[in-house]
């Protein structure tokens, strides 16, 4: 059986033994002539050197090989990779994904936990805060004063809309038939009406929609509803107090407090984000 061996060194007649990245001195050989040929050069090392590059390191071959204490080729790690012994990696990947599992079953447990007791308490909270607002009669009385107002103001503003329709809808009076002037009467007026309708309605979403985005974008946490919870609980309680310090209606209050939060919020993270702490 004939074996080979190849060399960087021209018409080579002895071989010794030779240290590569395995650190034994030894001399190899293979039945296989195409095994060996990766050995006679190595590309890194030629361009490297031609480009006049300084490295005083080894140059390891393109196709580093191992042996044993007897003189037999052993696959080194990256060779069939699929075929390599991988119990122990098994075992130790089995074991952590058990470690993760039972990490995940205890966080999770825990964020339950957390969350029940955090929904009794803002259940508690809520309660009786509405059963002291219903007790509390300058609360009362300043909910229905407020709400009372808004009412009016749709009022008012529903019968602006009917006016401007009406107005619009003078237009047909100059159809001389009676029953086509009255159809096209109701046909302007109602579509006034609905333009009207649908432009007030899609500037109230428009409006909801940008203050929700700043809201989820700055507020959306745990301190919004301290806040909210703290603030309406101390109107409650101390609204005849308040008020007499401050004639001001608690509702309208409670949404300027809350508006001068949202704008704190905003400037706090504003002024962190510009110095990179988010």
């Amino acid at each position: 059986m004939a074996f080979y061996h190849a060399s960087q060194v021209k018409d080579i007649k002895e071989l010794e033994p030779r240290v590569s990245n395995h650190n034994i001195p030894l001399v190899y050989f293979s039945d296989k002539r195409e095994n060996v040929l990766v050995y006679l050069s190595n590309a890194v090392e030629k361009v490297c050197k031609e480009a006049k590059f300084e490295y005083d390191g080894l140059w390891y071959k393109w196709g580093p090989y191992g042996f044993g204490k007897v003189a037999v080729e052993k696959k080194v790690p990256y060779e069939k990779c699929e075929k390599c012994d991988r119990t122990a990696y098994q075992k130790a990947k089995e074991k952590c994904d058990n470690r993760k599992s039972q990490l995940e079953k205890k966080y999770k447990n825990m964020t339950v936990g957390y969350e029940s007791i955090l929904f009794l308490l803002a259940w508690y909270s809520i309660t009786t805060t509405l059963f002291t607002a219903i007790l509390s009669p300058v609360f009362l009385n300043d909910c229905s004063t407020f709400f009372g107002a808004l009412g009016k103001g749709m009022g008012s503003l529903f019968r602006e809309f009917v006016i401007g329709a009406d107005s619009f809808g003078q237009l047909s009076s100059g159809i001389p038939n009676r029953i086509l002037s009255g159809i096209m009467y109701w046909l302007i007026a109602g579509a006034v009406i609905a333009i009207l309708f649908v432009i007030t309605g899609l500037l109230i979403i428009g409006i909801g929609y940008q203050v929700g985005k700043i809201y989820r974008k700055y507020c959306w946490d745990i301190i919004s509803i301290m806040v909210a919870i703290t603030s309406t609980v101390i109107t409650i309680y101390f609204g005849g107090w308040i008020k007499s310090i401050i004639p001001i209606n608690l509702i309208t209050l409670l949404l300027l407090v809350h508006v001068v939060y949202i704008g704190i919020r905003c400037y706090v993270k504003e002024w962190l984000e510009e110095r990179g702490y988010f």
